[in-house]
């Protein structure tokens, strides 16, 4: 019993302590940069007639979905009701929503053509 103790006061406990608090801390600081990118809020623009149009709601990077894109653009539509976006069922659209989620960009961008249903209910200045 007396070795047991003598173990734990010892140096060879504090040595090891150190090691397990060194190692702890830096995995706290890896996981804390990896996941501070998916908090990040990210923009989303409306490119029609040839203007980008950024919306003024944004959704934090680990949340966007089609889904929640969806979402922001009926809150911002003029019309009431649904509305139709081709874009959003295209491969580039998904494209895009990858490229998001491998912190790839920080925006998005909706391509609105003529024969989309989608009004925005304020047209703010383009962006260039």
């Amino acid at each position: 019993m007396n070795n047991f103790t003598t173990f734990f006061s010892g140096n060879i406990w504090a040595t090891f302590e150190a090691i397990i608090t060194s190692v702890t801390l830096t995995l706290v600081c890896i996981n804390y940069f990896k996941n501070k990118k998916k908090n990040e809020t990210i923009s989303i623009y409306i490119r029609q007639h040839e203007q980008e149009i950024e919306i003024q709601n944004s959704i934090i990077r680990q949340h966007i979905t089609r889904a929640e894109i969806k979402g922001v653009l009926n809150d911002c539509s003029n019309g009431v009701g649904s509305y139709d976006i081709a874009y959003l069922s295209s491969k580039a659209f998904f494209k895009q929503i990858q490229r998001l989620h491998e912190n790839k960009t920080n925006k998005i961008v909706i391509e609105i053509t003529a024969e989309d249903t989608y009004q925005p209910k304020i047209i703010p200045q383009a962006k260039k």
